[in-house]
């Protein structure tokens, strides 16, 4: 069996593992602009006690640099691609045969990256990260189908097919 992709529309238990993670997203997200505003609006209500005005903007300027920094970003980012997904209705299902299993320990990154190969495709551990336990009871040589978010990448469903 060769390996190829087909696109079909999401079933009813995508959408709603789709809207869930939205909306946790959605609430992380929400909870550090919330915590923002609240430190904007308490160091201009403590005008009068200067120890309180200078706490409140230490904090601020702690939040100002979260929001500076990546995880930030790159969470509005999977916001936007989760409901790029949602809008569109339709998940990649690639099909084929594990053709390698690699390991990659980088010198800069905090934790190993995992690559796995089905022909021209390639997963790695940071798209991997609902099912690596799954991904990695996979043996190369092995078919299997994963059903793939199209724009988000996130990993849907991952069946070992019989050969």
């Amino acid at each position: 069996m060769k390996a190829g992709e087909r696109i079909i529309p999401f079933s009813k238990k995508d959408k709603r593992r789709l809207r869930r993670l939205l909306w946790r997203h959605l609430a992380v997200y929400s909870a550090f602009l919330a915590i923002m505003l609240l430190l904007i609006l308490l160091s201009h209500a403590m005008d009068q006690q200067r120890y309180y005005k200078m706490l409140a903007t230490g904090f601020l300027v702690f939040f100002a640099v979260l929001v500076v920094l990546n995880p930030f970003k790159k969470r509005f980012r999977t916001i936007v691609r989760i409901g790029r997904d949602l809008l569109n209705g339709k998940k990649r299902v690639i099909y084929g045969v594990v053709e390698k299993a690699s390991f990659r320990e980088d010198s800069s990154a905090d934790l190993p990256e995992q690559i796995y190969d089905i022909g021209p495709y390639r997963f790695e551990l940071g798209q991997l990260s609902p099912l690596l336990k799954r991904f990695k009871e996979v043996m190369p040589g092995q078919t299997v189908e994963v059903h793939q978010c199209l724009h988000s990448g996130y990993i849907l469903k991952l069946e070992v097919l019989p050969e």
